[in-house]
């Protein structure tokens, strides 16, 4: 466990602690502050391909979000998921810092991404905005 990892865990501590301290009126102000500043939201996007489209559209949409988002400014990071089932359809998770950040990414990085892969698509992409609750990734060296 690192520095960086041990400040966070101390921080929730004491974040949650401040909490439990609190009266109830003055606890819903006090998460609501640290909501404010702990918030992440994401962009779920569900991409819809044309038959046999979907490796060669999603690999330039992976493209666009390892350069073009990285310097995007409230960007936080993405998840790509490739569909078992379907084999014409993908998800993408976008995490982004604040409302702000999010809106302005629809203007930009989204609606370039959609004009760059706009041939091999079925449809437009289902789009929904969310706030992250928690969050819990693991990964295991074998």
């Amino acid at each position: 466990m690192n520095e960086n990892s041990i400040a966070k865990i101390s921080f929730v501590l004491t974040f949650q602690q401040s909490v439990n301290e609190l009266s109830y009126k003055r606890r819903k102000r006090h998460i609501h502050f640290w909501e404010r500043k702990l918030l992440v939201l994401c962009r779920l996007s569900k991409w819809f391909f044309k038959k046999g489209k979907r490796e060669e559209a999603f690999s330039e949409l992976d493209r666009i979000l390892n350069s073009t988002t990285r310097n995007t400014q409230g960007f936080r990071g993405y998840i790509s998921m490739l569909s078992y089932e379907d084999k014409n359809t993908a998800t993408i998770l976008t995490l982004w810092h604040d409302k702000e950040s999010l809106q302005a990414s629809e203007k930009g990085v989204f609606a370039n991404a959609i004009a760059k892969v706009q041939g091999s698509l079925e449809k437009r992409p289902i789009l929904e905005n969310l706030r992250v609750f928690s969050t819990e990734l693991f990964q295991k060296s074998e």
